[in-house]
């Protein structure tokens, strides 16, 4: 048996056999995560080659279960009884609910929990330790640029609030790369394209390389996610920060901008990466999938 995950929760189990129909109904999307070793690893459904490289067909050794005896799901009134919604008189299956009065293993559609997880609604760790981390660094900029001012009259200079700066710009960068390689781990391999999130970050570190390669690390996911998102239909993706990704590697370039602006643009790319990585990780903005 394979277990199901999907918005963070496992939802059910069923059989290869069985995770291929639902596949052709429309019931399990690319969202979705499938184990087959009792949750130790889970796999996005689109990353399965039998259940989204052949779809189109059912498998021949798989019959759907079988409806003849179905009654028509709609009433007189032609509405689902379940949910009242308008469906065809000659339906089965309800397409908004997912009430199925044929018999069958089916799926109910479940209310979208709005509070199913805290972390899913919040900025990732890494995001806030960044964003302590930038803190701190302007902070300490500020003093160091202070102390000389004052430091110039009395003819000693301190290393300290410019050491302080240093360290806190340098944890910054790391919890950055940290971020940046969790990202790339929320991207299904198939848009990665070649991109793993080691090699995301370990050529950054490769000199003279790197300038080229930290626009395909950081605007390139932006990219990507924007194209995950589109290939499934979704209306109002919104916003990956690809513009806001180009104008922060831009900046880094730049003197006196790689220090004051750069770090603020990567901070609200950070944003509006994780509200797309939310959107990835938790599936369709559709209710999520309660199996019964």
């Amino acid at each position: 048996m394979h277990l199901i995950k999907h918005r963070g929760k496992v939802v059910g189990k069923a059989t290869f056999e069985q995770i291929e129909v639902l596949v052709q109904r429309g019931q399990i999307t690319p969202y979705h995560k499938i184990s087959s070793d009792g949750g130790q690893t889970w796999t996005y459904a689109s990353d399965i080659p039998e259940l989204f490289e052949t779809v189109p067909a059912a498998p021949s050794h798989v019959e759907p279960p079988p409806r003849d005896h179905a009654p028509p799901l709609a009433a007189e009134n032609g509405n689902c009884p379940a949910c009242g919604v308008a469906i065809d008189a000659h339906a089965t299956v309800c397409p908004n609910c997912q009430f199925d009065k044929s018999g069958a293993p089916r799926i109910s559609l479940a209310a979208a929990d709005a509070t199913t997880s805290r972390t899913a609604k919040s900025p990732s760790r890494m995001l806030l330790c960044y964003a302590i981390g930038m803190g701190a660094a302007y902070l300490f900029l500020i003093a160091w640029v202070a102390c000389i001012a004052v430091e110039e009259e009395s003819g000693t200079v301190s290393f300290i609030p410019f050491s302080l700066f240093y360290v806190s710009a340098l944890s910054q960068m790391v919890f950055f790369c940290i971020w940046l390689y969790q990202a790339w781990t929320t991207l299904p391999a198939a848009y990665q394209n070649r991109v793993t999130p080691a090699s995301a970050i370990g050529f950054l570190f490769v000199p003279f390389y790197n300038l080229y390669w930290v626009f395909v690390a950081i605007p390139g996911l932006a990219s990507r996610l924007s194209q995950c998102l589109g290939d499934h239909d979704r209306e109002s993706a919104g916003t990956t920060g690809y513009e806001l990704g180009v104008a922060a590697c831009v900046a880094a370039f730049m003197p006196c901008l790689n220090v004051l602006a750069c770090p603020v643009l990567l901070l609200v790319f950070m944003l509006q990466v994780d509200a797309a990585r939310r959107r990835i990780e938790g599936g369709s903005p559709e209710p999520s999938y309660a199996y019964q």
